[in-house]
């Protein structure tokens, strides 16, 4: 039984679009998530049949969970063309265009200018966009803008190069069963996305820690399933910063009330307010250092 999360700052139907989601690939023989069973709107639940699994601790990882993983959003590319997929809407934050990534990192920036700043650590955030992040924002949008080539900033892809994904994907919302067999999880943001940045993300997610070369294994490999897509390595390339500046400000999310609220009802940090804000603005900080070193190259490509 799991319970969704809602409030009058954020109207994203979470329950609706995993239930539909899980639904559809499981009615089309895909086993690899939970079955839904049950869905109660006004009560903000659905219910799942339950996985006896353990949660998939990050240094456990091996080459065979990232095949397991690649030949999940294999299946889901193939789903893409199947008619009854047209029921679903863009990912939650999906992109088709390098514009649509920076339209959603100047929504993110807004979001702050509203938080307080009588706080130590609301200081230092301002501190850190204002010094650090924005500098770099101007620095890097500079740069992709040079090195799209054949691609539009602006144009969004064709809809044949768009896919399903789960948005938020990896072994962080996964469990491993007794059998090795890996069941994924969390498809409240499920829907129609560029496979670049669903590629970008996933070696991005800070709950995952994989080495370099698992990221480099996965990246490989799912090339191979996406090979018709002639301009996808030069979009991952030039995603990857853009999306990284991204991350950044999603590591602040708590910095938001409301976000702030949202983990709290998850029950995933027990700490205070200021201890949860202080953690993520050193993380924050750490991640944009490492894109100011690394930006103008894809990392994990031999």
């Amino acid at each position: 039984m799991k319970f969704y999360f809602s409030s009058q700052h954020d109207q994203r139907d979470r329950l609706g679009t995993e239930y539909g989601a899980l639904k559809f690939i499981y009615e089309q023989g895909v086993l690899d998530v939970p079955q839904p069973i049950f869905i109660d709107r006004a009560g903000l639940m659905g219910i799942y049949d339950w996985i006896d699994g353990q949660k998939i601790i990050p240094e456990t990882v091996k080459t065979a969970d990232i095949d397991l993983a690649v030949n999940f959003l294999a299946k889901l590319k193939d789903l893409s063309s199947h008619p009854d997929a047209q029921q679903f809407n863009t990912a939650s934050e999906g992109c088709f265009c390098a514009k649509s990534i920076i339209d959603h990192i100047q929504i993110k920036l807004q979001r702050f200018q509203s938080c307080p700043t009588d706080t130590e650590e609301f200081g230092k955030l301002k501190i850190y966009l204002d010094k650090d992040f924005m500098p770099l924002l101007k620095e890097v949008l500079s740069w992709v803008k040079n090195n799209l080539g054949d691609i539009s900033f602006d144009r969004e892809i064709e809809p044949n190069l768009r896919i399903l994904s789960p948005s938020d994907f990896g072994f962080h919302n996964a469990l491993r069963e007794s059998s090795g067999r890996i069941k994924f999880l969390d498809f409240e943001y499920f829907g129609w996305d560029d496979p670049a940045k669903m590629i970008v993300d996933f070696t991005f997610h800070p709950a995952m820690h994989l080495s370099v070369e698992l990221k480099k294994d996965f990246y490989q490999k799912i090339l191979l399933v996406l090979e018709r897509d002639a301009s996808l390595r030069n979009r991952i390339t030039c995603y990857y910063p853009l999306l990284g500046l991204k991350w950044c400000l999603i590591l602040l999310n708590e910095f938001i009330k409301n976000d702030l609220k949202r983990r709290q009802f998850a029950m995933v940090d027990a700490n205070d307010a200021s201890t949860i804000q202080q953690r993520q603005l050193k993380k924050a900080t750490d991640l944009l250092m490492q894109l100011r070193n690394s930006y103008k190259k894809f990392p994990y490509e031999y």
